[in-house]
């Protein structure tokens, strides 16, 4: 999903398209599908998003805004042998 970054309200309902696309990751059984890097991402991603907001400027905001991994996405699928794209 590519989201045009312009004003506070498409930064915030970016992020939670993003939280609730994410989500589902964290049901115990994809959880423990995942590896100890695949964790590690998808918790330093949500935690960016929710550092989100805390910029003064709104270009500050939009720079700040993490960039997904393809996985992230294919949720319960088949992850491996993708690279990271912006969301």
């Amino acid at each position: 999903m590519y989201f045009r970054l312009t004003n506070w309200d498409e930064i915030y309902t970016a992020r939670e398209w993003w939280f609730l696309t994410t989500d589902g990751w964290y049901l115990k059984d994809r959880w423990e599908q995942l590896s100890t890097t695949e964790k590690g991402q998808l918790n330093s991603f949500r935690q960016s998003l929710r550092d989100v907001g805390g910029e003064a400027t709104i270009t500050d905001a939009i720079a700040a805004f993490p960039v997904a991994e393809d996985w992230f996405y294919n949720l319960g699928g088949d992850r491996r042998g993708t690279e990271g794209v912006n969301g």
